[in-house]
C-alpha cells in the first residue's frame, strides 16, 4: 500500500498521511494473529513476576492461582492493544 502510493502521489503525501495509515494499518484484524502468543506471553509474566518477589502462584494454562485469588488472562487483556499503541511511540 506504501508502495503505491509513493508511485502515484510521491514522498510528501506519505509524510503527510503518516500517522493515519498507521492508524488504518494498526486497526486490521491481520493483528489478531498475535493474540495468542500475547496472552501466553502475558501468563509467564503473570507467573513468573511475583514469583521473584517470592509470592507462591501456581499456573494451569491461562489460570494463575495465588493465596489471594484466582486470575484469568483472557484473550482481551492478553496485552496486544498495550503494544500496539507502544508501537506508536
Amino acid at each position: 500500500m506504501t508502495s503505491f502510493l509513493i508511485s502515484i502521489y510521491g514522498f510528501r503525501l506519505l509524510r503527510d498521511q503518516f500517522f493515519p495509515l498507521l492508524m488504518l494499518a494498526l486497526i486490521l484484524p491481520v493483528w489478531s494473529l498475535f493474540q495468542t502468543p500475547l496472552r501466553e506471553l502475558s501468563t509467564i509474566a503473570g507467573d513468573i513476576g511475583p514469583s521473584i518477589v517470592g509470592i507462591e502462584v501456581l499456573r494451569d494454562g491461562y489460570r494463575l492461582s495465588t493465596y489471594g485469588g484466582l486470575f484469568d488472562v483472557e484473550p482481551a487483556c492478553s496485552g496486544l492493544g498495550f503494544f500496539m499503541v507502544g508501537a506508536l511511540f
